[in-house]
């Protein structure tokens, strides 16, 4: 299991912690944008690390 699993394991906790598990199982039925952007969300409500907007454009394909 490389860095980007663990990545996600941290993403799907922090997830968790603000905003519950029924948010975070409704989710996994979405697209990636929606789960990088409660993502973040939940980062500032934690007031962990979150990436910058360009670089989750990048991560998600969205940009360059």
């Amino acid at each position: 299991m490389g860095g980007a699993y663990f990545v996600g394991c941290k993403m799907t906790e922090t997830i968790e912690r603000s905003h519950g598990r029924d948010v975070l199982i409704e989710l996994m039925r979405k697209n990636s944008i929606e789960f990088f952007l409660t993502y973040i969300s939940s980062a500032d409500i934690e007031d962990e690390y979150t990436f910058s907007k360009e670089m989750g454009e990048l991560l998600l394909g969205i940009r360059g």
